[in-house]
């Protein structure tokens, strides 16, 4: 980048606007440039200054000055060049501000800029303006208030990117927030009301200047789901593993499966699983174990299974084996057995499986309550779980 013969044009500090040309690089990593002229102060060092040449560190030079070959020259500001992404180089300056007003980035006072025009005016109409930069909450709910057409807000969505920021999961992915040529959000609304609600400041891909066309052609992906992490971190079984540990988690967090009324808690995110499976290695017993139950024909399917043999795998690995044996075989076990009363009542249920939430979190409820008879030695002649209504009964938990 640093090649001798290019011109490069100072872009901050007192000598900004100072164009000079790369005479050559020297050892241990420095550069010695040469003034042509410019709009900045000349070199304050008379040696420098006589002869016209300053040595640089490369990294101070590359920090300083940008190559003139980037830089555009504009008609309203009497042919002085600027960079190509000349916007405020503050995360919260704001793109068509007054003269004279002052821009605040991370909750600090910074130099006044003057920002008459529109912001895609400094931007190179050939193509697209991209950088990384530090959003604040100020400046998300800036972008928010210009407006766009976007998708209906999701309340749930929002929630789960504000959870993500607090418990420090949000990454640098790549994904970006888009604005039109108009400077108005057109995909990112989400990601931006996050962090306006979140309080806190993250970093984020931002492109500039996106054509109206692009956007008919945006979201046409398919998002990636907890499963689909495991399965990139080599993780085996990893549909049922990721509804095992949400189960897990769900149960932990919230004293049951189904949460009575959903609250931003409630949603579990992908780094949040691949961190529970990781740390819980009784996962891959609960589900080949729980393969092997589906094979015999139980109804509930092998994660949420999974969810329950972990929470026995937990109090008693060998009683866990007799338990499921005892499942799937249903011989030698006596009329009271509460583990043959719940092999029977799972069979009866087979054709009406109520598969929602409800009925999840009651073939769990009905798992564990036989496991806990069981493990006391108690008969029963019947086996239910009531969840609401007169009688409700607590959420159970291993024994």
């Amino acid at each position: 980048m640093t090649m001798p013969g290019t011109r490069w044009v100072s872009r901050k500090g007192r000598h900004t606007g100072n164009e000079v040309e790369v005479v050559k690089l020297t050892g241990g990593d420095r550069v010695v440039v040469r003034r042509i002229g410019g709009e900045g102060r000349s070199w304050s060092k008379a040696k420098s200054e006589a002869a016209g040449v300053q040595t640089l560190g490369r990294d101070v030079f590359l920090a300083n000055y940008s190559p003139k070959d980037k830089l555009v020259t504009s008609e309203r500001n009497g042919g002085k060049a600027f960079r190509q992404n000349n916007l405020a180089r503050h995360a919260t300056a704001t793109e068509g501000s007054p003269n004279g007003s002052t821009i605040v980035a991370n909750g600090a006072t910074a130099q006044t800029m003057t920002l008459t025009k529109p912001a895609r005016d400094r931007v190179n109409a050939s193509g697209l303006h991209i950088e990384v930069m530090t959003i604040t909450p100020d400046q998300a709910r800036a972008w928010l208030d210009r407006g766009g057409l976007n998708r209906s807000l999701s309340e749930r969505r929002v929630q789960r990117l504000m959870m993500a920021i607090r418990r420090g999961e949000w990454r640098l992915t790549g994904e970006a927030i888009k604005l039109d040529v108009d400077s108005k959000v057109r995909d990112g609304q989400h990601r931006l009301e996050a962090i306006a609600r979140g309080g806190a400041p993250v970093q984020s891909v931002v492109i500039r200047n996106v054509t109206e066309d692009a956007f008919d052609v945006m979201d046409t992906g398919a998002v990636r789901s907890p499963a689909d992490v495991l399965g990139i971190h080599g993780i085996p079984y990893r549909t049922a593993m990721a509804s095992a540990a949400r189960g897990l988690i769900l149960i932990e967090r919230f004293g049951r499966y189904q949460p009575t009324r959903w609250e931003p808690e409630s949603t579990i995110t992908a780094p949040e699983i691949l961190a529970y499976v990781r740390d819980h290695p009784e996962l891959i017993d609960a589900i080949r174990m729980s393969d092997n139950l589906r094979s015999s024909g139980f109804i509930g399917g092998v994660g949420l299974w999974g969810t329950v043999l972990a929470m026995l795998l937990r109090k008693d690995r060998k009683a866990t084996e007799l338990f499921v044996e005892g499942l799937m075989e249903g011989a030698n076990l006596p009329k009271d057995s509460p583990i043959l009363k719940l092999r029977n009542q799972l069979q009866v249920q087979y054709a009406k499986w109520d598969n929602t939430g409800g009925g999840r979190e009651s073939l769990i409820a009905l798992a564990v309550k036989a496991w806990n008879l069981w493990r006391r030695g108690e008969g029963i002649q019947h086996l239910s779980w009531r969840s609401e209504g007169r009688g409700a009964e607590d959420f159970p938990f291993p024994e």
